[in-house]
């Protein structure tokens, strides 16, 4: 007899073919697909064979098939990510078109780029062109995002600004990750993994879902991971890069009635690593004995980094009858992140930096729908916005002479510097999204939203030009005993700053349906991305500049078609981008400082971005004989 394998292959083109990639996704083996041994050997079909399917999609608040959405958009299910062992959403973009996520310094600065845009920026008030989104709730801190994938539904990748639906910050795309819902079932049910891996790696995964009643149903999931460190510190013979991750997620699902549920996610990280990608790098050729070699350093600091995010949210949906359904999403997240670095990369106590950073942040989202299968059907909605940001950073030269005599304290350059601020944001929008069906065959679907978003800031700078460190308080200016104050013009003080933007944002897309199986669409969107405050002061409060947001006017043209009876979708696309007021980091000549230079955010000229992009989902089919 023959057993049926199914064999799914991507095939991803970027930026007019550059690049390209090719990955097994899946590969299906098992029992259930074997045909029963009391059966006669025989050829099966191909056209009987199961077929990629509808991959169904929220992208658009709405249940569809993906090929059906006229955007840029990739989806990758909760089953394939655990085939792949993904824990890290860079794995996810690997799988799309002109995306990338790294970390180059570890989990605390994640940072996003899709179709090129993105951003370099460290800052706890940097805002991402990328919006990440965890189960509709919007997550503005900068390291909220780079939580573990762990027991996911999927994750939908937009390209392209999502200004209407999704609102600010979302010029490059949009990231959301759909979590495994609570199911009604007769008998508990769950799952639980366990992996291994080189470095003492040791990572573990499982989730339990049931039924309370009949009424009420419960899913929990957690995710761990631990790990040594993969390189060595020379100074002291220690590992470092250790890790240490907990997640978890509580879900509870009630019906209240036929027509209404609400769903109560909570859900928390932490994360508590040793050292950071960027001393590891720089350090080991800044050794000042014994030149480190490979992935080894030399330090004196034990560096650490942690986060820890915590949140909760109720999402009620409910018929209002006559085809219309309300939601409504109320979300509450806390991130915190402390981090120590050594300053110098040195195995000298010479100089070290400190973070302490707190993001307070909630949301709330009403929305309303008509019945998708009208000719005229529409979204309509509002989102309010509020975050609370608390923001220390310190830098300090804890000797005055290095162990070869020379200074460390150098004129103009401070002891000690402190910057410490709040911001808060608050915004709110009004959006609205309707299709019209003019045939069976062609639909334009437009879309608006007003967003009114207002900033303020309190800062303080302190600096220190020289002083006697105490020992274990380095970070706190009180452990300096006759500092001299930096006596320069604003270089000590407190200044606040408040601004107001209101933005309007939009998109309209014709699309038509060549045949059943393919798709065309043209698509406009105009996107913005907040504006805020230059934060990266070097020595002047003068320098807490605004920044103003930067827009992004996309013109697209795309083709969806599913091939050769299911087994093939192939997906492309051309775009053109017309970007300006683009937010950027920009080298500087610092004050008083010896000609020394600072990144500061600014606003920079106008840019063009063109490209193209292919996408191939393939399912082979082979036939195996075994018997």
């Amino acid at each position: 007899m023959f057993k049926v394998t199914k064999i799914r292959q991507s095939i991803l083109t970027a930026m007019w073919g550059v690049t390209a990639s090719v990955s097994t996704l899946a590969l299906a083996n098992d029992d259930a697909d074997a045909i029963p041994a009391e059966q006669q050997a025989q050829v099966v079909n191909a056209k009987d064979v199961k077929k990629l399917g509808d991959v169904i999609v929220t992208a658009q608040y709405r249940a569809q098939n993906i090929q059906k959405v006229p955007t840029a958009i990739t989806a990758v299910s909760g089953k394939d990510l655990a085939a792949k062992g993904s824990t890290f959403i860079g794995d996810v973009l690997t799988y799309t078109p002109n995306a990338a996520a790294e970390n180059p310094d570890g989990d605390s600065r994640p940072r996003w780029y899709i179709r090129g845009l993105g951003t370099g920026d460290v800052a706890a008030s940097t805002v991402f062109p990328v919006g990440i989104y965890a189960d509709g709730v919007y997550l503005n801190a900068p390291v909220a995002g780079a939580g573990d994938l762990f027991d996911l539904e999927r994750i939908e990748v937009l390209r392209g600004p999502q200004g209407t639906l999704y609102g600010k910050n979302t010029t490059a795309g949009a990231v959301n990750y759909i979590s495994r819902k609570p199911v009604f079932t007769d008998k508990p049910t769950g799952y639980g993994t366990i992996g291994i891996g080189d470095h003492n790696l040791r990572t573990f995964e499982g989730a339990v879902n049931g039924a309370i009643s009949d009424n009420v149903a419960v899913r929990g999931a957690f995710y761990s991971e631990d790990r040594d460190g993969y390189a060595k510190n020379l100074a002291n013979g220690e590992n470092y890069g250790d890790v240490d991750k907990k997640s978890f997620r509580f879900q509870i699902l009630g019906k209240v009635n036929d027509d209404w549920n609400a769903l109560v996610n909570l859900h928390s990280q932490t994360y508590n690593g040793l050292g950071n990608n960027g001393s590891l790098s720089i350090g080991k050729y800044w050794g000042v004995y014994e030149r480190p070699q490979g992935r080894d350093t030399n330090l004196d600091l034990l560096e650490s980094n942690k986060i820890q995010h915590d949140g909760a949210s109720l999402t009620l949906t409910g018929d209002l009858g006559g085809g219309h359904t309300f939601t409504s999403i109320t979300a509450f997240d806390k991130t915190t992140q402390k981090s120590i670095s050594d300053g110098d990369y040195t195995p000298y106590d010479v100089a070290r930096s400190y973070s302490d950073n707190e993001w307070r942040q909630y949301s709330q989202e009403f929305r309303v729908s008509s019945d998708a299968e009208k000719r005229l059907s529409w979204i309509a909605g509002f989102h309010f916005f509020n975050e609370d940001l608390d923001s220390t950073g310190v830098s300090a030269r804890v000797n005055k002479t290095l162990p070869n005599g020379a200074p460390a304290q150098t004129a103009g350059t401070p002891a000690f510097r402190d910057i410490t601020y709040n911001q808060t944001t608050q915004s709110f929008a009004l959006f609205g999204n309707s299709t019209y069906k003019f045939t069976d065959k062609f639909k334009v679907t437009g879309g608006l939203r007003w967003t009114s978003e207002e900033k303020d800031i309190d800062l303080d700078l302190v600096q220190i030009t020289s002083g006697d460190y105490t020992k274990g308080s380095w970070w706190q200016k009180d452990g300096y005993s006759n500092a001299v104050y930096n006596p320069a013009p604003n270089a000590n003080g407190s200044t606040s700053r408040k601004k107001r933007w209101n933005e309007l944002t939009y998109d309209i897309t014709p699309e038509y349906e060549i045949t059943p199986d393919i798709n065309t669409y043209f698509r406009f969107a105009r996107g913005f991305r907040s504006g805020g405050f230059n934060t990266g002061l070097s020595s002047s409060l003068t320098q807490l500049a605004d920044v103003n947001p930067e827009y992004l006017n996309s013109y697209e043209l795309g083709l969806k078609s599913s091939l050769l009876q299911g087994n093939l979708t192939a997906n492309a696309n051309i775009f053109y981008y017309d970007y300006k007021d683009i937010q950027t980091n920009l080298l500087v000549a610092t004050e008083g400082q010896g000609g020394g230079v600072t990144s500061v955010l600014a606003n920079g000229p106008k840019a063009e971005v063109k490209g193209a992009e292919l996408e191939l989902d393939y399912l082979a089919v082979v036939f195996q004989k075994v018997c």
